[in-house]
């Protein structure tokens, strides 16, 4: 929460994930959401459909604003006046279907629109930087597992992905830029000192 307090008060909005960590508030956030919904009662949503990759994917959100309901704990949230729920639901040529739910807290007004354009800017920017990593750093194949180290080394690797996307002399990809630095020492202080 810290995080979002931080948001506000630079003045700009928050849209984040509602989790199973947060056992209480995620429960009756999630009950709540199917009440509506059992009762034909949930407020109008918004839905998108996109194809591709052989698959079509359903996009709905629905939103409802905080001053509409009785939900413990959400008053401890700086400026929260909504709570969604995103459904994803993944149609593939064999005819079977995947569905996904994901509950979110935002300090944006009740509008299903722009809450799924956030949510789904959000899941762009981690989908691309866990792509990014997997190709470049093979994180996927880590078999890094004790302790800490597996944290460790994910924060190494953005460390390294940050220094490499500054390093711009290098019209290649991060991949062989990563390469060039392992074995050339010029272009690895190159990296290390982008932009100084």
């Amino acid at each position: 929460m810290a995080q979002t307090e931080e948001i506000t008060e630079a003045g700009a909005d928050y849209v984040t994930a509602l989790k199973g960590n947060q056992k209480g508030l995620h429960r009756d956030a999630k009950a709540l959401f199917e009440k509506l919904e059992g009762i034909d009662r949930l407020p109008e949503g918004y839905k998108t459909v996109d194809g591709g990759h052989d698959r079509v994917e359903v996009r709905r959100c629905w939103s409802i604003g905080v001053e509409d309901t009785s939900i413990k704990g959400l008053e401890e949230w700086p400026e929260l006046r909504s709570l969604c729920k995103v459904r994803a639901e993944r149609h593939h040529p064999d005819g079977t279907t995947q569905t996904e739910e994901r509950l979110f807290l935002s300090s944006l007004e009740t509008d299903p629109e722009r809450l799924l354009k956030a949510v789904r800017h959000h899941w762009h920017v981690e989908n691309k930087l866990h792509w990014t990593l997997d190709v470049a750093f093979e994180e996927d194949d880590s078999r890094v597992r004790t302790g800490h180290a597996a944290q460790n080394m994910g924060v190494v690797r953005r460390l390294a992905l940050s220094l490499l996307k500054q390093e711009t002399s290098r019209s290649v990809g991060i991949k062989i830029k990563r390469k060039e630095a392992a074995w050339n020492p010029d272009y690895l202080l190159k990296v290390l000192t982008a932009g100084n």
